[in-house]
């Protein structure tokens, strides 16, 4: 029997994928939620992004029994698997690494990624810094779209300020 999935945001201190507590929310965007979390495995404080469904306010539904039928939650889990390894290949400068991925208990995707200290908004990091600096944060962002777009990655959250 399928289960809806939601977009509610994790409380803290729920466990994730059977070795991840969530510490807290980080932030959130068009994709997702982020979560400071501890990784039991490790030890380690990591990212987790807690995965929306295939666009805003529509989160897919998958069976609770086996990904193994060709149906279209079995087509989005396997898309899904098969995004997350190409991104835990990516080795860049300016790219977060991802860690681990899977899906919880309510078959949610989520993956892990390296927390990284005091990160902020490129635009937000950008201000007061001078010109030559704003010039090479820019650039540092034009390198690792390059790198993402020879292996024929399309980054879909990279998009101007409304307000600066």
């Amino acid at each position: 029997e399928p289960c809806e999935l939601t977009s509610q945001a994790v409380l803290q201190g729920q466990e994730i994928g059977r070795r991840y507590l969530v510490l807290g929310l980080i932030g959130q965007g068009g994709m997702g939620q982020v979560y400071r979390a501890l990784d039991r495995l490790t030890g380690q404080e990591v990212a987790l992004k807690r995965v929306h469904g295939r666009g805003r306010g529509r989160p897919p539904v998958v069976a609770r029994t086996t990904f193994l039928s060709e149906g279209e939650p079995a087509l989005y889990a396997r898309c899904l698997e098969q995004e997350f390894r190409i991104l835990a290949t990516l080795r860049h400068p300016h790219i977060v690494s991802v860690l681990d991925y899977g899906f919880d208990d309510q078959l949610q995707p989520f993956f892990t990624m390296e927390l990284l200290a005091d990160a902020r908004p490129i635009l937000q990091l950008a201000r007061g810094l001078p010109q030559s600096a704003r010039i090479n944060l820019l650039v540092q962002l034009l390198h690792a779209l390059g790198y993402l777009h020879r292996r024929g990655i399309l980054h879909r959250d990279v998009t101007p300020s409304q307000n600066g």
